[in-house]
């Protein structure tokens, strides 16, 4: 009878820290930095620092705007923000040496031999997603009618994927290499009509 196990451990340690301010329900401003360290990262690449901003103007909240009955809110507002990703396996940045899977005879002594099947990346860092935002909301009728238009894109660099190497190299998995770039973008619409009345009573 044979028996066999594995065990695996990570750890992930991260800081974060919120700013915040608001003039008269006017003037917004947010910011954000958190830094994330990852134990599946090498020791040169383990940190990663990910930060965000985002500003907003209600317009009808300005005095000048008070007069303007048919428009009853509106807001100009945008975002940048950056994450990361580190949802990659356990050590990829080290070699996986296994025995036991090859023998070699030397002379009249039989060997056991060890082989790498899976190469490692001490190179490896955090995926980091960028994205901006710039949106409207509009209210009209006492926001009987509301609008919310955004336009946003987002960039994702630095994207984890296994990369073929020569099977000369003895390995039967790729490493983990920081290799592509995936890019969204669009716009996304809202329309909202809000109303209300009272059944009817029977007699």
């Amino acid at each position: 009878m044979n028996a066999s196990g594995i065990a695996t451990e990570w750890g992930l340690l991260s800081w974060f820290g919120q700013v915040g301010y608001s003039f008269k329900s006017r003037y917004v401003f947010s910011a954000a930095v958190r830094r994330d360290g990852s134990s599946r990262f090498g020791k040169n690449n383990r940190w990663g620092t990910f930060p965000s901003v985002s500003i907003a103007w209600n317009i009808s909240n300005e005095p000048f705007f008070r007069d303007v009955n048919l428009v009853s809110a509106l807001k100009i507002r945008g975002s940048w923000g950056q994450l990361g990703n580190q949802e990659i396996g356990v050590y990829p940045y080290s070699s996986l040496v296994s025995t036991g899977d090859f023998v070699y005879v030397f002379g009249e002594q039989i060997a056991t031999g060890a082989s790498i099947v899976e190469t490692g990346n001490s190179n490896v860092k955090w995926e980091t997603s960028n994205q901006f935002n710039v949106g409207l909301d509009l209210g009209l009728w006492q926001d009987r009618l509301s609008l919310n238009a955004d336009w946003f894109r987002k960039r994702t660099e630095d994207i984890l994927v296994r990369v073929p190497v020569p099977q000369a190299g003895g390995a039967t998995r790729p490493p983990f290499v920081n290799a592509a770039t995936v890019e969204n973008k669009g716009i996304e619409l809202g329309l909202t009509y809000r109303t209300s009345w009272a059944p009817l009573a029977i007699m």
